[in-house]
């Protein structure tokens, strides 16, 4: 097993668990301590991010509104942005009804040198949206230090509940620890059982309930009304409507057919193949073939008074 980094997935998983002298025997031993260290460490850390707090570093609400929410690790990301964000300073606004363009000026200190950015944060005062330049929360699901100023510019003491992401959430519940392996298959957790005979029932009453769109639809509402019954948050199921989809399809198809009957199908554009196109260009010297003179074996002999002497043959022009 390899990795493109040495920090990234097996080797930092199997740290300190196996080295290059390990065997296939002890490598399936010590692959069970490791999920199990794993496991433990996860719990640990779920414990610690339900029964204790880290506190604040502002007064702000936004960050009691993420200290609440989020775990000990995620939590932390989060305050890095909140103590960035007194190297930003709004430098420009450009308000357009509800909507607002600031210019956030960052700066840093790269090879000991000052370094100063501008970051552009669009905020929709009617909706309270907001979105940055630099596209953190797109692509870390944390709000950015940028649009931190422009939500304290704004005074909001507070964000939209999609800017604070469930996978981050201490209260989630993670579904792979359902998943039987090798760590827990000779202990027979109870749960773990119960799971695998709830999915294998459900899997039958579905390939029953799929075949008509009444009891699709009927089994869609008892599930709705026991998790309400029970108090179960799930997310909302979409509603059950292949007939009407179906009728709509067909409809759409129709109307497609009927406009293309008047006009002509043509064969599709060719499409240049790729790589370098056929061409002839010039050919080299070193790649030209060379051409040589053809020879001819010239015997020579030589008569001498009491025998005749015959040479090796002669390779040259005739």
């Amino acid at each position: 097993m390899s990795t493109t980094q040495r920090s990234e997935g097996m080797n930092a998983l199997f740290d300190s668990y196996i080295n290059s002298t390990t065997t296939l025997q002890q490598f399936v031993h010590q692959y069970d301590n490791t999920l199990a260290h794993k496991v433990e460490k996860e719990n640990e850390a779920d414990f610690a991010s339900l029964n204790t707090i880290i506190p604040c570093g502002s007064q702000s609400l936004i960050e009691r509104q993420f200290q609440s929410a989020y775990t000990h690790a995620k939590f932390a990301e989060v305050q890095t942005e909140f103590r960035s964000k007194m190297n930003c300073i709004i430098q420009n606004c450009v308000v357009e009804g509800d909507a607002c363009i600031y210019e956030v000026m960052e700066e840093t200190i790269n090879n000991h040198r000052r370094c100063e950015s501008i970051f552009k944060v669009n905020y929709n005062r009617n909706t309270n949206d907001f979105n940055c330049k630099c596209l953190l929360f797109e692509f870390r699901g944390i709000i950015c230090r940028h649009s931190l100023v422009v939500l304290a510019q704004e005074r909001q003491q507070c964000v939209l509940p999609k800017y604070v992401l469930q996978r981050w959430s201490k209260t989630v519940r993670r579904r792979h620890s359902y998943i039987r392996s090798s760590l827990n298959a000779k202990e027979k957790l109870p749960h773990i059982e119960r799971f695998d005979a709830l999915c294998e029932r459900f899997s039958q009453i579905a390939e029953i309930a799929c075949e008509k769109d009444q009891t699709t639809d009927l089994l869609f509402r008892q599930l709705e009304a026991f998790a309400k019954r029970h108090c179960i948050s799930v997310q909302p199921i979409r509603q059950h409507c292949s007939a009407s989809y179906a009728a709509t399809n067909t409809v759409h198809n129709d109307d497609y057919s009927n406009d293309n009957l008047n006009q002509n199908i043509h064969s599709p554009v060719a499409v240049r193949r790729k790589g370098r196109p056929c061409s002839k260009r010039l050919e080299g010297v070193s790649e030209k073939p060379k051409k040589r003179k053809k020879a001819t074996n010239v015997k020579v002999t030589t008569v001498t008074q009491n025998s005749v002497r015959i040479t090796v043959p002669h390779h040259g022009l005739k």
